[in-house]
């Protein structure tokens, strides 16, 4: 069973799960120039993972990208390695993203989602 699925919803890939060898990113296209991936679904990243995202990346020949609801591992993968978000000549966007926020009276630790 593959530990990575894509639904699509609208003009939006959903990935969920994990990124990490078992992982096909094959059938996600642009549509009409334009690429939108949600991450908030992805849980964990392994180092194999990232390796089959920079391939996918590799294929995006010229797509505008943008990221929706990245989730704090995609988030941490980008900050360690800028080349998840896509080359540099990408115009790739990030649009929301969850960063962890800590409540100071009762000290829980949260993810929560950031949007413009």
């Amino acid at each position: 069973m593959a530990s990575l699925t894509i639904d699509k919803q609208g003009d939006v890939y959903r990935l969920s799960g994990a990124l990490d060898e078992s992982a096909k990113l094959g059938g996600i296209e642009a549509t009409n120039g334009m690429l939108k991936l949600d991450l908030s679904g992805i849980k964990s990243i392994n180092s194999l993972g990232v390796a089959t995202f920079l391939n996918f990346v590799d294929t995006w020949n010229g797509a505008k990208v943008e990221y929706h609801g990245c989730s704090t591992v995609c988030v941490d993968a980008m900050i360690m390695l800028p080349a998840f978000v896509g080359p540099e000549e990408n115009t790739a966007q990030i649009v929301s993203f969850e960063c962890f926020y800590s409540c100071p009276s009762c000290r829980k630790i949260e993810p929560h989602l950031l949007t413009p």
